[in-house]
């Protein structure tokens, strides 16, 4: 068992996107993935409420990860609003394409689901253009 510190957000994010792309599924339940991964179910339970809110968070974290980039780019000089959100759709982008198979798997064969998980994206990307 890992210590109770060590279980975050990001990790659990990880780990179920190893796991849907080594067994081309989700997780029977999550007690069996937090039991297959060497923390307590509860630790989910803390972050997420199902596999569902996972699915909807990673496409969001990996726009996250992307602001965050652009913002170290930012702090090293002057640039403008434009490049800034060139340089993040760029890395946006970038991070979609190294994680492809992983963005095939969440958004899946249906349009519908496709929708559920870009829930959270569309989201941050608002809250992104208001501020920008």
């Amino acid at each position: 068992m890992k210590e109770e510190n060590a279980v975050t957000h990001e990790m659990i994010l990880e780990l179920y996107g190893d796991y849907i792309l080594n067994h081309s599924e989700r997780p029977k339940n999550i007690y069996l993935f937090a039991k297959d991964n060497g923390f307590d179910e509860k630790d989910f339970y803390h972050y997420f409420s199902n596999f569902d809110q996972i699915e909807k968070e990673m496409l969001d974290h990996l726009f996250r990860k992307s602001l965050d980039l652009t913002a170290e780019i930012s702090e090293s000089g002057e640039i403008s609003a434009k490049e800034r959100l060139l340089n993040t759709y760029f890395i946006f982008f970038e991070n979609l394409t190294m994680n492809r198979s992983l963005v095939l798997m969440l958004l899946g064969k249906e349009k519908i689901q496709g929708i559920k998980v870009l829930q959270n994206l569309r989201e941050t990307h608002r809250q992104f253009m208001k501020n920008s």
